[in-house]
């Protein structure tokens, strides 16, 4: 293949060769951006080679959108606003690419781990920033019954209730699924970067045990 074609064929991104993102709910996304991907897999290895990844990559290396998975790139892309899939270019040279297209056959499935996880354990954090929500910090969920109550405006009440209204266990996930853990410890040799997301990351006894142990 061509990899100065595939790299401006105005669909190939990085991201699914080297991004694995794990929300707060413990399920993986494909990239940084606001995508419709969820993948049911909640096993890191498993969900890499997943239906939809690779057919992600497939598509990508022959030219052909996905609309279900990366219309907001899409989109920013014909606004000529810079996309998460074309900052994933920025720097990226054709033999990196070259590299990814070895060991990617060519169904889309890819025989190397990502190089970078960003990782949300859980959603400790005792701070109410007005950019987040019940996702974020777990401060909502006490804070928005007094919001409520007292907000004046029928949206501001409205969004406010949104932000208390989940279950504790939904982001329990990183102590109540067993094989995250020995899987997590397998792959992550082959990461080169490392992003702890949260919460508060700092706030979170799991991610200071994390960082203990792998220092």
């Amino acid at each position: 293949m061509d990899c100065s074609n595939i790299k401006n064929n105005g669909v190939f991104c990085m991201h699914p060769w080297v991004t694995q993102i794990k929300n707060p709910l413990g399920n993986i996304r494909l990239c940084p951006s606001k995508n419709d991907y969820h993948d049911l897999t909640k096993n890191m290895r498993e969900a890499w080679n997943s239906k939809d990844i690779i057919e992600v990559r497939r598509n990508m290396m022959n030219g052909i959108k996905t609309p279900k998975h990366c219309q907001g790139c899409y989109q920013l892309d014909k606004q000529h606003i810079a996309s998460e899939r074309t900052k994933s270019l920025e720097n990226v040279t054709d033999e990196m690419i070259q590299e990814l297209l070895e060991h990617t056959s060519d169904t889309g499935v890819y025989d190397k781990y990502p190089e970078y996880l960003s990782l949300s354990l859980d959603i400790e954090c005792e701070s109410v920033c007005v950019q987040c929500n019940k996702a974020t910090s777990k401060a909502w969920k006490e804070i928005s019954p007094f919001l409520v109550e007292n907000a004046t405006h029928r949206v501001l009440k409205a969004d406010f209730r949104t932000r208390y209204e989940f279950d504790d266990n939904s982001y329990d996930w990183s102590n109540q699924d067993t094989e995250f853990w020995p899987v997590f410890w397998d792959v992550v040799e082959n990461i080169k970067h490392l992003y702890l997301a949260g919460g508060e990351p700092l706030d979170s006894a799991k991610v200071i045990r994390l960082i203990s142990e792998l220092s």
